[in-house]
């Protein structure tokens, strides 16, 4: 019966496409930006493309992938307060810098996180604020929480959310993870969400925030498919780069 089980699980894992896609909400359900004020849109040309944390009045923690490409911060901006991206009553702030990791790599997403230098300081109120980092992995099977306005379709594709989305998802165990993604997990990376699949972050959502605890424990990085099975997504852990965050927010931009 066992290895029945095990064969059926092997043989689902092989069948599913390698294929990386950016950090994609699945199965959430609408929240007010006052619930989640450190959450930000991070727009190109007023676009939302990506998501992004609130460290500081005056940096951002969003994902290092987001950022790649972009060989000048000529029309990106974050908007911070705004549970609608429609709406248009939030603090629109321009990018005068963008630090990603040194270390980062396109190929394997490590290291996937960057600091975002905004041109003047956020007016902290109940709908902007910042949250605090993490300073220890989150455990396996904790419940986290994830936002943004990411595409709802499962299995990615479509819009994105013009409401502001969350969805709790049970962090996993990294080994197990790591036999769902072919051994390519690294120590900066922990996986959330359910096995059969149907809640999950997906295309939009890049770069936002997951919490846990009232802290920032991971930032949305990639996954395959969105809310698929045995495809939880993929996050990385903020511990494991807090002391690039605390450099990087400390230079002037």
């Amino acid at each position: 019966m066992w290895l029945f089980l095990f064969s059926t699980l092997l043989c689902s894992l092989v069948y599913l496409s390698e294929t990386r896609e950016e950090g994609k909400i699945i199965g959430g359900n609408p929240v007010p930006i006052s619930e989640v004020p450190y959450q930000i849109s991070f727009r190109y040309h007023n676009q939302h493309f990506c998501g992004g944390s609130i460290y500081n009045d005056q940096s951002i923690v969003t994902a290092a992938h987001c950022v790649e490409g972009f060989r000048n911060v000529n029309g990106l901006s974050i908007v911070a307060g705004q549970t609608k991206l429609s709406d248009t009553n939030g603090q629109k702030i321009a990018v005068t810098k963008m630090t990603p990791h040194p270390e980062y790599d396109a190929e394997t997403v490590d290291y996937d996180v960057a600091v975002l230098h905004l041109a003047q300081p956020l007016v902290f109120n109940e709908n902007v604020s910042a949250i605090e980092l993490s300073t220890t992995p989150v455990r396996s099977r904790s419940m986290a929480y994830v936002t943004g306005w990411g595409t709802t379709k499962q299995g990615g594709g479509g819009e994105v959310s013009d409401h502001l989305l969350g969805v709790d998802v049970r962090v996993q165990s990294w080994y197990a993870c790591q036999l769902q993604y072919f051994l390519k997990l690294t120590s900066r990376m922990f996986c959330a969400g359910n096995f059969f699949g149907g809640q999950d972050s997906c295309q939009g959502d890049s770069g936002g925030p997951v919490k846990f605890e009232n802290k920032l424990v991971g930032i949305v990085s990639f996954g395959r498919g969105c809310g698929d099975v045995a495809s939880p997504g993929v996050y990385t852990q903020v511990s494991s780069v807090i002391e690039f965050i605390k450099n990087a927010t400390n230079t002037s931009p």
